[in-house]
């Protein structure tokens, strides 16, 4: 079950990002895409209905496991809370 969590943290992360490194306009220097996660269909299928609480907390999980930094964190929460 732990698995899956973490697999749906890793996908909601790389969206998120992906979705900032797409949508900012101003940066000069092109920055590569994040891999993409192999997530399993139910992480997928979690992920898609997770409320904007979920998807914090699944941040913060990945922020605790060190999948991400404090600063990606902090940018894909303002993000994520943004555009809700």
């Amino acid at each position: 079950m732990k698995t899956v969590q973490l697999y749906a943290s890793i996908l909601a992360i790389s969206s998120v990002l992906l979705i900032s490194a797409c949508s900012s306009s101003s940066k000069t220097e092109e920055q590569p895409a994040p891999a993409p996660a192999a997530a399993a269909p139910a992480a997928t299928s979690s992920n898609s209905t997770a409320t904007v609480g979920q998807k914090l907390i699944d941040l913060n999980q990945a922020r605790e496991a060190g999948a991400i930094t404090d600063d990606e964190y902090e940018t894909a929460k303002k993000k994520l809370l943004d555009s809700e």
